[in-house]
Parts: C-alpha cells; structure tokens; sequence
C-alpha cells in the first residue's frame, strides 16, 4: 500500500479515537525545516502566519505549492 516515501502519522483524538494520517518524506522534511516555531501567544503567531502569507504571495505562481482541496 505504502511504499517509498510515504509516511504514515497515527494520533489521537481522544481516549478511544485513534486517526492516521499520510504524507511524504519530502512534505515532512518541508514542514519541519520550514514551519516557524510556536510563538506561545495568539497575537504573536497571527503575526507569523501573516508574514507567512506575504513572503509567500512574493513568490512566482510557478513555485508555489498546489492549493489544497
């Protein structure tokens, strides 16, 4: 089923839930090397994501990630 450079998250939800989830190697390797640590407050990680967006809207549309569904 999985095979390559998939990867496979398990998590829970609850005491009784337990969720997989399914990724790539290189999507991992992307989140982890790119995704700004947590900012510890609401107001400081809006900011982030909000200088996230404009860094990102600089960007050619040809080197932007696909939009997801």
């Amino acid at each position: 089923m999985c095979l390559g450079q998939d990867v496979l998250i398990y998590y829970g939800a609850s005491d009784t839930r337990t969720y997989v989830a399914s990724t790539t190697v290189d999507r991992l390797l992307d989140y982890v090397l790119n995704t700004p640590p947590d900012a510890l407050r609401t107001a400081a990680c809006v900011q982030q994501r909000i200088a996230l967006i404009e860094r990102n809207l600089q960007l050619p549309l040809s080197s932007r990630p696909p939009r997801r569904r």
